[in-house]
């Protein structure tokens, strides 16, 4: 009796989690596979989740267009900084960019946080738009509940994403084949 317990009760958990996984997998609709991040947010794309609706600018940040003639104050971080289950106007950008102080000076607020990414996935993605966007600012956002863990992993979601580490005054990523099936082998081996 106590086998066919833990039995059903396993059963019925994974049943849960998977339907959670997949359930609540729509916010990958706002991402797509990116060779050396793992995944980043897809460029001009609006995907409405229940009653959350995201949208991403031209250059996938979830922020109005960049404005060229405005200095920027730019966000980084995961699901927090990008505002996961609230809407455009609820994000915490948002909220910054109507600071009274900020929209004073002339700011806009950008946002560049990206669901599921851990701190060295930050670094790389602001490398690499640095030199495009060149902000006065910059606001790191860091969930100590997820963001450190996923930090040490090389694969978040089933998907694998790099993995930096620091040695000999060197950031080094040990992650660097990211294939954009990497889900299925990573899935394979459980």
């Amino acid at each position: 009796l106590a086998l066919v317990t833990i039995f059903l009760t396993s059963f019925l958990g994974l049943v849960i989690v998977e339907s959670y996984y997949w359930s609540s997998s729509s916010v990958c609709e706002i991402c797509r596979f990116h060779p050396e991040l793992g995944w980043e947010t897809i460029p001009t794309k609006i995907v409405t989740n229940g009653k959350v609706t995201y949208a991403t600018n031209s250059i996938g940040m979830r922020s109005e267009e960049v404005d060229p003639t405005r200095g920027n104050i730019l966000i980084l971080g995961d699901s927090v900084a990008f505002g996961l289950g609230v809407n455009n106007n609820e994000t915490i950008s948002h909220y910054l960019e109507q600071d009274k102080r900020i929209a004073g000076l002339g700011y806009q607020v950008l946002n560049m946080g990206v669901p599921g990414y851990g701190i060295g996935q930050y670094y790389l993605n602001l490398k690499r738009n640095i030199d495009q966007l060149n902000p006065k600012l910059i606001v790191l956002i860091v969930y100590t509940t997820n963001d450190l863990q996923e930090t040490r992993q090389d694969n978040r979601f089933g998907i694998s994403k790099p993995l930096l580490i620091y040695r000999n005054d060197n950031l080094i990523n040990l992650n660097t084949n990211i294939s954009r099936f990497s889900c299925l082998n990573l899935r394979s081996h459980l």
